[in-house]
């Protein structure tokens, strides 16, 4: 009971906020960076860090800077995200572009459901509430990690899942996943976060930098040979985005093999590195993306050699 009654008043709270207008909510954004940055330090060290690995050939007042609009994308992300819970149909259509329609009304009418490999890059918080309305014939559901805050996870899963997306835990999602593409689904996935240390781990080269990576996705989409799209976002402007879906083509890293599953995970990758590196501060550094080192076990990509 005590459990529930403190859910809702989270609820409660967070989708008043929802409800303030977004000049409002971003002079919130501007507060929370402040605290996040220079009184907190929250994770600071951390992003500053990867910066540092990932762009040697930067000034440090170019890293700096990056630091900084990092920080302000993160503070955005946390008011943009309360926002969904709230956000009107003429607000998402309008502050997210989707500028390949095309191939979004192609995906749409294709008579197979598609794996859509997607980042922390830009706004992936609007995504569903997006999809809803510019997909009329796909179902959607996504892939997520579940939080340690219940209270909070709940509420993550509720906003997200609030236009109709099915959320679909991480922990065992292989069989679900396989499922719903297999009726129709569009099914969506963050494939750029640190894996959890198991006994072999798979390293691949990003941005020139050993780095332990999620292989399972690439296994579910070769096994079954799913049609599969990466997702690219990019930050126009404060609150306004755009979206396109790119096709890939799976063709060169089939049959499905050992070591394809690693070559299509390096192809991710990379392309991945290439949109990051479009515009830095759109990614989360924060993240502790280089938190493991290569044991004996693990298995490196012909990249690092």
């Amino acid at each position: 009971m005590l459990h529930q009654i403190s859910y809702w008043c989270v609820y409660t709270f967070f989708y008043i906020v929802s409800c303030l207008p977004f000049w409002v909510l971003y002079r919130i954004g501007d507060c929370f960076y402040f605290l996040l940055y220079y009184v907190i330090g929250y994770r600071k060290k951390v992003a500053y860090n990867n910066l540092k690995m990932c762009f040697p050939e930067k000034s440090e007042a170019e890293i700096q800077q990056i630091l900084k609009d990092s920080y302000v994308h993160l503070a955005d992300m946390f008011v943009e995200f309360f926002k969904g819970m709230n956000i009107s149909e003429a607000d998402i259509t309008t502050r997210m572009k989707d500028i390949a329609p095309e191939m979004t009304k192609k995906i749409d009418d294709s008579p197979t459901g598609i794996y859509a490999l997607a980042s922390h890059c830009g706004n992936f918080e609007w995504t569903s509430a997006l999809f809803a309305i510019i997909f009329k014939k796909k179902k959607i559901c996504a892939i997520y990690q579940p939080l340690k805050s219940k209270n909070f996870n709940r509420l993550v899963v509720s906003s997200r899942a609030k236009r109709g997306a099915e959320m679909i835990p991480m922990n065992n999602a292989t069989e679900l996943t396989v499922q719903r593409i297999n009726s129709n689904y569009l099914l969506g996935t963050l494939c750029d976060q640190a894996p959890g240390r198991a006994k072999k781990l798979y390293f691949t080269k990003f941005f020139n930098i050993p780095t332990a990576t999620h292989t399972k996705f690439a296994h579910v989409v070769l096994a079954n040979q799913f049609p599969t799209c990466y997702i690219k976002i990019n930050k126009v402007k404060r609150g306004y985005y755009t979206l396109q879906f790119i096709p890939i083509d799976i063709t060169p890293f089939l049959p499905y093999t050992e070591e394809n599953v690693y070559r299509f995970v390096d192809f991710y990758n990379e392309l991945l590195e290439k949109h990051i590196r479009e515009n830095p501060s759109q990614w989360l550094w924060t993240h502790n993306r280089w938190k493991h080192t290569v044991n004996e076990n693990d298995k490196l990509s012909p990249l690092l050699t």
